[in-house]
């Protein structure tokens, strides 16, 4: 008995220990002349050999997310992906996921399988059509979820999102979705009651919100069940 209560205070204290490293990390990059002067909030670090890993939130004229590495010296900043050189595998600061309200907020789902992803896709995308023509066929062990990110500068994206979500069943608006890809105008003649228009523009107004919370920024994004961004190859036969 004693020796379980020592493991559990060794065991707070080391991960208190670690998240305060981790905040004083975030500080010392927040204070890097790059990032201070664009007025960024570092909200994610993580440690690969000689470089720190970042997630920030840019408060200043543009805001946004910025994504990147920086030595540990503090001298040197490269944004975009980085690759373990051995496995090749991505390295990736895992997005703060609600996996429950992610699925409840899908379009649709596809396979169903015990691997559970969710897809954050645009109709009107071209990356995004580009994959769902690539999602004929889903491993046996994985369960997709759709998840309708409409981007504002796409004109016609709201529209085709309420078509998809306005389809009867899981399988009909899988298959409007496929049929978008398709370059099918159907969506353009859709007619809505005034009740049915106001349930669309809600789902899709509660997916845009998740989704920025989330702090997806771009079409398609795949992420797995804790929240690591993945490549679509993981996703398809």
């Amino acid at each position: 008995m004693q020796y379980t209560k020592q493991l559990i205070l060794i065991t707070l204290f080391l991960s208190t220990t670690l998240l305060a490293e981790n905040d004083a990390l975030k500080m010392i990059i927040e204070k890097v002349p790059m990032i201070k002067n664009i007025n960024a909030k570092v909200t994610h670090v993580q440690i690969h050999h000689s470089l720190y890993q970042f997630k920030a939130q840019v408060m200043g004229p543009r805001p946004g997310v910025l994504e990147g590495f920086i030595t540990k010296d503090f001298k040197n900043i490269v944004t975009g992906q980085g690759f373990d050189a051995q496995t090749g595998a991505q390295l990736s600061i895992p997005y703060d996921i609600d996996v429950a309200a992610l699925k409840d907020l899908a379009a649709y789902t596809l396979g169903n399988g015990k691997d559970v992803y969710f897809l954050f896709t645009d109709p009107e995308c071209p990356y995004c059509q580009r994959l769902e023509h690539k999602l004929t066929s889903i491993k046996k062990n994985v369960t997709l979820y759709v998840i309708l990110y409409p981007l504002s500068f796409h004109k016609n994206a709201k529209s085709m999102s309420r078509y998809i979500l306005n389809q009867q069943n899981n399988e009909s608006r899988a298959s409007a979705m496929k049929e978008i890809a398709n370059k099918d105008t159907q969506y353009k003649s859709a007619k809505y009651s005034s009740m049915e228009l106001n349930i669309l523009n809600d789902k899709i107004e509660k997916s845009i919100q998740e989704s920025n919370k989330i702090g997806i920024n771009a079409t398609p994004t795949i992420l797995n069940a804790k929240g690591v961004k993945v490549s679509d190859i993981e996703v398809r036969n």
